[in-house]
């Protein structure tokens, strides 16, 4: 059986275990979503760019462009 000492140092480690995990997990849910906000915002930017090429582009050079690959 356990001594109070040796049980309160055991029940101290978990309990500073048990914050270092919860901040781990904090920490990389907010990388996670920083980077998902970051792809998020690129795929928008990229087709935010390509709905302006779209419709500043004309027929004409829209159909060059195409056949020129």
């Amino acid at each position: 059986m356990l001594s109070m000492p040796k049980l309160e140092k055991l029940l101290m480690q978990i309990a500073q275990d048990y914050q270092r995990k919860k901040y781990f997990q904090t920490e990389l849910w907010k990388l996670l979503n920083n980077q998902i906000c970051t792809i998020s915002k690129k795929n928008i930017m990229i087709f935010d760019i390509l709905e302006n090429f779209i419709r500043n582009t004309s027929t004409e050079q829209l159909q060059q462009i195409t056949e020129a690959q």
